[in-house]
Parts: C-alpha cells; structure tokens; sequence
C-alpha cells in the first residue's frame, strides 16, 4: 500500500508495483509474481497452478518468469513457455544474470515470430483482460481461474491443473510437456488437439463475448484503434459480455 499510495501522491497518476514478498490483503495494492524459477519442464505447470492460487488469495496481476530463471532454457521449452506465458496476466520473459539469453531475438526468425503472433493475440485481448482486472478489484472476483470454477458439477474438470480460464469465457490450453500434444476436455469427453510448436490451442466459450482492440507499437496507440467484438454463441444462438473502459490513466 505504501508503494502504490507514493507513487499516486508522486505522479498524480496510477501506478503499478510488482511484488514477490506478499501478505493478506496486499493483493489489493500490488502485483505478484512468483519467485526465482527454473528453465525446467516441471516449472511450467507449476506457474498455472502458482496464478491459481494466488488468484484465490486476492492477486490478480500474477505470472512467473517466462522461460525460467535460473539456468539454460532449450529452444523447444521456452517457444512453449511463451505461448503459455503470453497469458499469464503479468506477462514477463525473464532470467538471471550469467544464463544464456532467452528473450524472443536471441533464438531464430521462426521463434521470433512464433512469439509476435502469441503476444499479438494478447494484445488484441487486452480490453478483455482489462475488463476482468476491473472485475476484479470492484468485486473480487477472479481473473484467472481454474475451470472448475465455472463447471463445479462436471467432477472431469475438478483436477484439470494443466488448463486455465480468463474469467468465464476464454480457456488456455497450453503444451506444458516436451514433445506432447494436448488433451482437452469438451462437452464431458476428452479430445486431443494438434499443437505443433508454433501454435497453442484457445477457446472462447459459447454464450460470451469478448471485446477486442487492435494492437499498436504500445498502448497508448493501441487504445486509439477501432474496437471489435468476438461473438461466441451457444446452443440458443444468443451471448452476452461487457467492457470496462476508462481513459487508462485517471
């Protein structure tokens, strides 16, 4: 609290502020992000679970260090790292000093652009994320989600951990093991779906809407582009959403 209330009498303005050392009811003033990790493939499930939980604890604006941070990473686990990570709401590539670099231009122009088009999915979704933020903080509800959540009488989604909701509407299926495809859960049965290392598999649920935003070299321009609805409907052919929407800085 201290930080975010120096920071507003400071500028005038909003600010935001990151913490990795925590305590109840902090999530109300900071951001969080979950510690010195790994470049191992048992660390990227884990930060799904880790956004989970802190969710649950009032944290919304929560992510790991995308790609691990001690260590060497591989070129096949950090392409699937920033796939996932692209979602994580606080949404950072990131590694210690003395380990080889990981950031997007450090691999090949195929990475490169494996990592623009997922990041540009995020962006475009930004006044979705926004929305559910605000969401958040007006009603405590929770940005990330695990699906049971939503589907607490289908038992099948009670021990998914390896998937993950944006609000109530938007699923990330993520590859989260070398060299695997992945498995989803649709309409009470198992399907998998082909994942090749550029893609990650989203699903918008029906009956939602999701408000988009053409993205731009930062948000300042991006905020001044046309808006667009994705319209998902269900079985009724009907769906519903909303949007937040402020100047981004009062």
């Amino acid at each position: 609290k201290l930080f975010s209330s120096s920071l507003r009498s400071i500028t005038g303005q909003r600010g935001i502020v990151v913490c990795r050392s925590t305590y109840p009811t902090s999530g109300r003033w900071v951001g969080h992000w979950l510690g010195d990790n790994t470049a191992a493939w048992n660390q990227v499930d884990k930060s799904i679970i880790g956004m989970m939980d802190f969710s649950l604890f009032g944290y919304s604006y929560t992510g790991a260090d995308i790609c691990g941070f001690f260590q060497d990473t591989t070129y096949e686990l950090c392409a699937r790292w920033m796939e996932l990570g692209a979602f994580y709401p606080y949404s950072r590539n990131h590694n210690g000093i003395g380990w080889k670099r990981q950031d997007p231009v450090s691999f090949d122009a195929a990475f490169e652009e494996l990592s623009r088009n997922v990041l540009n999915i995020r962006y475009t979704l930004l006044p979705y994320l926004y929305t559910l933020l605000f969401d958040a903080h007006t009603k405590g509800s929770t940005v990330v989600r695990p699906l049971l959540h939503e589907f607490i009488e289908d038992k099948n989604t009670w021990d998914v951990y390896k998937q993950f909701l944006w609000g109530p509407a938007f699923m990330i299926s993520a590859v989260v093991e070398q060299g695997a495809k992945e498995e989803v859960t649709s309409s009470n049965q198992w399907k998998t779906l082909q994942a090749p290392l550029e893609h990650i598999n989203l699903h918008v649920r029906g009956g939602y809407i999701l408000p988009q935003q053409a993205p731009a070299l930062n948000t300042n321009y991006s905020r001044l582009n046309p808006m667009k609805l994705l319209i998902a409907l269900d079985g009724n052919e009907t769906a519903n959403g909303h949007l937040f929407w402020d100047d981004g800085n009062s």
